[in-house]
């Protein structure tokens, strides 16, 4: 839940998030990277024993990488949505020092009802015996393992060294319901989980990547580590080390199955010059294959790898079936040319896309692209109550249906503080949640179900 914002300025920090899923071509490699440097008693052992000797489970996606632009951060299971309510500055004690405070609220798709995660009567949801209540440093991320029997709550935490022992990055595992929490895993005060990446997590195991604090030839920069983290006992294992430098940064973008993991690399530079690379590799860390777009832009999903090219505000755009290397192309694509780096591409459902670019007017156009036929149609479901016109937001899969944000409201809310003290908020631009059968969604019908939202 957020507080009142400039509108302009969360598009862009949206788009700025995004464009790590935009494309461009080249190579790139995880035996090149920087291994960070660690220098406390609990360090990390870089060898070759990887693991113990078992059958890799299935993983899934989780966290931050969904189809949402605006939750980034919620657990999505076949039920409902979890998602954190972080409480305002002024509601948070000046001598806490980097502790944050929120509750996680719970959208229940039978029942179409957003609630606290807490069935006791009357609770004020302030304390840590609230199954809602929860403390982070940082920023959050919820997830949970891939048969859903847990939830684990991920402080992100600051990678400081002189950090409170209170504020560490940590990952805890609780029921579904937020009962019977336990510590998974610290960090250390130099350590953080990166903002902003991939969670993906099998129920035995979960893929992370960490951020070290260190140094390159050219001064301090943060060092990155791909690390395959055990729910039973903590342990850490480097999967490979992620390069980060004043050029170029690796990052977590997606698995394949349940053995390839997918790392992308931004290039920093002129507009025109940036672009997301690819490679992909196993569980332990060993390349399988360098992967660079065909065309003007690239894109894995978990069908096909997409690319194309652009001319004269036009697309053509080919999905290559990735098991089989079968070829399906779609011409004449709407696009925007005058500015690389701003298409959208967000694989939802099988065959189907969205296809999303800001036009030469700077107005947000949405399509969708069906390669099961070659058809192309715009997305004409719109948020309403906004001050610029956008397509409704997919939050999450429910099923048969979609969660999604169907416009903004005004609303207010009442949080109690660690002292006990209610603090009213009057918010503007509230998501307002529904459901929409994804037939519908696809057919363009505006036939929701509103989620009654009851925090």
């Amino acid at each position: 839940m957020k507080v009142k914002k400039d509108r302009r300025y969360c598009r862009n920090l949206i788009l700025v998030g995004i464009v790590l899923l935009i494309t461009s071509i080249s190579i790139v490699s995880c035996n090149n990277s920087y291994i960070p440097d660690y220098d406390t008693e609990d360090d990390i052992e870089l060898s070759d024993e990887i693991g113990p000797k078992t059958e890799y489970l299935p993983i899934r996606v989780t966290g931050d990488l969904h189809d949402s632009v605006v939750l980034e951060h919620g657990a999505k299971t076949k039920h409902g949505y979890y998602e954190v309510i972080s409480w305002p500055p002024d509601m948070l004690p000046q001598s806490e020092g980097e502790t944050l405070y929120g509750n996680i609220v719970y959208t229940d798709y039978d029942t179409c009802r957003r609630v606290y995660l807490c069935n006791v009567p009357g609770c004020a949801h302030n304390t840590p015996d609230c199954t809602s209540f929860v403390s982070y440093s940082g920023s959050w991320t919820l997830f949970t393992d891939y048969s859903e029997r847990h939830l684990y709550f991920v402080s992100r935490g600051r990678h400081l060294r002189d950090i409170s022992s209170t504020d560490l990055a940590t990952i805890i595992e609780m029921d579904m319901d937020g009962s019977d929490r336990r510590i998974v895993c610290k960090l250390q005060s130099n350590e953080s989980f990166r903002t902003n990446t991939v969670i993906v997590a099998s129920d035995e195991y979960v893929y992370a990547t960490t951020t070290h604090a260190g140094f390159v030839d050219n001064g301090p920069i943060d060092q990155y580590v791909l690390e395959r983290i055990w729910f039973a006992d903590g342990r850490r294992e480097v999967v490979c080390p992620l390069l980060n430098n004043y050029e170029k940064h690796e990052t977590l973008l997606s698995v394949w199955g349940t053995e390839e993991l997918i790392i992308s690399e931004h290039v920093t530079g002129d507009e025109h010059e940036r672009g997301v690379y690819r490679c992909r590799v196993s569980q332990d860390g060993e390349l399988i294959e360098r992967f660079s777009p065909e065309g003007t832009f690239g894109y894995y999903s978990n069908k096909y790898r997409i690319t194309g090219n652009e001319l004269e505000h036009k697309a053509t755009v080919t999905a290559i079936d990735y098991e089989t290397d079968k070829r399906i192309t779609i011409e004449n694509v709407p696009a925007e040319t005058r500015s690389p780096g701003r298409i959208v591409i967000y694989v939802r459902d099988g065959n189907r896309i969205n296809w999303t670019f800001l036009d030469e007017n700077g107005k947000n156009r949405d399509y969708i692209l069906d390669f099961s036929d070659g058809s192309i149609k715009e997305l004409t479901l719109r948020q309403r109550n906004t001050y610029e016109d956008r397509a409704i937001a997919i939050i999450a899969d429910a099923g048969d249906s979609y969660l999604v944000v169907i416009g903004e409201k005004n609303s207010s809310i009442t949080l109690t503080d660690l002292n006990g003290i209610p603090h009213k908020y009057d918010l503007r631009d509230y998501p307002e949640y529904a459901l929409i059968s994804k037939q519908d969604y696809w057919d363009c019908n505006p036939n929701y179900r509103p989620i009654y939202d009851e925090v």
